[in-house]
């Protein structure tokens, strides 16, 4: 079995971890034949694969906005493969990148078009998925699975440089509540920002630690951050360096997600990965929060989101240490990579059947209207 994992990672450094972990626990299998990562590999001359696997739709391109012919080129390429590979889609977003464009919505119904086998994140976000798309021809051909998110122990196997962690703390007593990743929209900066000051702890820290997304803000909106001068809030508005995301992690006591909306969050099982509890709304992307006993607020309710806060920061050290071992014991059982590249597996294995190819072949066709 030869298996692509179409994905460009490398418009981040280092690759993402999430696809080089799935990498890894596939080859670890010793079942497949050959595996590898890319996007080139479709366009090669003379390539061919049994399983082509696609992440994130917009990383074909580089996550901008694509080009009529790279769209026409790729709309040839992926009707070529499907002559032979079984096509799999990860459904990370409900709703494709902004930057992505009309065009880009074109090239994600293509991909879901082809797909002969949907990986969701959690049933909730499969539910969602279906609720969206279930009217469509290809929601009826494919097959769905639910495979949970994997932890981020990429980040466990670097040097550690606690440099933001120091920045953040005048000492290692003092407790840090973390957001963590890219601010989609001054909505998500503000929940945050003002559901800590309502919540009135005293000498806890916020802490913003994330590149934003610039496609999504107003120009000088990032500055303006920048400028706040609350001396309980510590803002880096930049991509953290991979070598400091463990200590930052570990010097929080819990993870605040301020974002809502969304159907998946890659940082609650990061935060799990280092056993932080995490705050978080009452969404479908906090499923594994709700499993472990974790605090949950009403979505876009900052009044809300301060009480969560005061409730978590208000345990005592035996019912906090308690759910922490409660995540690290769901990390353990549900987010292992060798089990997730296993159900990856099976999902490749199962899905070779001639007659499932030639029907989702059939329904990417006619998506193309018509073409022979």
């Amino acid at each position: 079995m030869r298996v692509l994992i179409a994905a460009d990672t490398m418009t981040v450094r280092p690759a993402n971890p999430f696809v080089v972990q799935l990498l890894e626990g596939l080859v670890g299998l010793g079942r497949i034949d050959h595996v590898t990562y890319g996007v080139q590999p479709l366009f090669w001359k003379g390539e061919s694969f049994d399983v082509i696997h696609f992440q994130w739709p917009e990383a074909l391109f580089h996550w901008r906005l694509p080009r009529q012919e790279e769209t026409a080129l790729f709309s040839a390429t992926l009707l070529e493969h499907k002559k032979r590979a079984l096509i799999v889609t990860t459904v990370h977003n409900i709703d494709p990148h902004p930057a992505f464009g009309v065009q880009g919505e074109a090239t994600l119904e293509l991909v879901y078009g082809s797909t002969d086998d949907f990986i969701h994140l959690s049933e909730g976000a499969r539910d969602l998925f279906e609720e969206r798309y279930r009217a469509t021809p290809w929601w009826r051909t494919a097959r769905h699975h639910v495979i949970e998110h994997g932890d981020y122990v990429h980040y466990t196997r670097l040097r550690d440089n606690p440099a933001l962690a120091r920045l953040a703390r005048k000492d290692d007593t003092t407790p840090l509540l973390l957001v963590f990743g890219a601010l989609r929209s001054v909505d998500e900066e503000e929940l945050a920002r003002t559901a800590f000051q309502q919540a009135g702890l005293a000498d806890t820290k916020l802490v913003f630690a994330g590149d934003p997304l610039s496609s999504t803000l107003a120009k000088g909106v990032v500055k303006a951050w920048n400028q706040d001068s609350d001396p309980a809030i510590v803002r880096y508005h930049k991509r953290v360096p991979d070598e400091q995301v463990a200590p930052l992690f570990k010097a929080s006591r819990f993870l605040l997600l301020p974002r809502a909306g969304r159907i998946n969050s890659g940082v609650i099982p990061l935060a799990f990965t280092f056993g932080i509890p995490v705050i978080a709304p009452d969404e479908v992307l906090s499923s594994a929060v709700k499993q472990v006993g974790g605090h949950i607020y009403k979505a876009g309710d900052a009044a809300s989101a301060a009480a969560a806060i005061r409730a978590a920061f208000a345990m005592d050290e035996t019912d906090y240490e308690a759910l922490r071992q409660r995540i690290r014991d769901y990390a353990r059982d549900r987010m292992q990579w060798p089990d997730i590249a296993r159900q990856h597996y099976e999902v490749y294995r199962s899905g070779k059947a001639g007659d499932r190819l030639t029907d989702s072949l059939k329904s990417l066709r006619s998506l193309l209207g018509g073409r022979k």
